[in-house]
């Protein structure tokens, strides 16, 4: 997250003005699912989503509740939310590339408080992701696409491996 009170993991970072900007400091859970949403042509204020999930403004919001709000509000597809294991034999990277086949999702990473990201796409060892953080935080305009190692992604992911993906 540039421009944060947090150390910047990113390897590469710049303004999207497709990603939605947070607009309070807890609130990355709340603008990223309103990003998938604005990709399914669903236009649902931040406000309104945070609502519909519970949205606490000292801890934000529970990937469970995070879920349903998506169910709720996505014309089309359903979602599940929490914590993710790897299956038997499966690695951590084999995991995140078994999520990321399905389509964009949710990461909760430390960084090093909570803070949700949208995962995109993968490039060997590089992860491509949407984060709403933005360039200076809440009040950016817009968020950020930016780029991290799998290895740092993991790192950051693993003490709850969070996420919020498609069924």
């Amino acid at each position: 997250m540039a421009g944060s009170r947090f150390d910047n993991p990113y390897v590469t970072e710049s303004p999207c003005a497709e990603m939605p900007n947070q607009e309070e400091s807890m609130s990355c859970s709340a603008a990223c699912p309103r990003k998938l949403l604005l990709n399914a042509s669903v236009d649902k204020p931040e406000s309104e989503i945070r609502n519909a999930a519970n949205f606490h403004p000292a801890f934000g919001i529970d990937p469970f509740d995070l879920a349903g709000a998506l169910d709720l509000f996505h014309p089309n597809r359903k979602y599940l939310g929490g914590c993710v294991n790897p299956q038997a034999n499966q690695t951590l990277d084999g995991l995140v590339l078994s999520l990321t086949s399905t389509g964009p999702w949710i990461a909760n990473l430390h960084l090093p408080g909570m803070h949700s990201v949208i995962v995109i796409r993968i490039e060997r060892d590089i992860i491509h992701l949407l984060d709403p953080w933005g360039m200076t935080g809440p009040g950016s305009g817009c968020g950020t696409s930016a780029t991290i190692f799998m290895d740092e992604f993991l790192r950051r992911w693993q003490p709850n491996l969070h996420a919020v993906f498609e069924k």
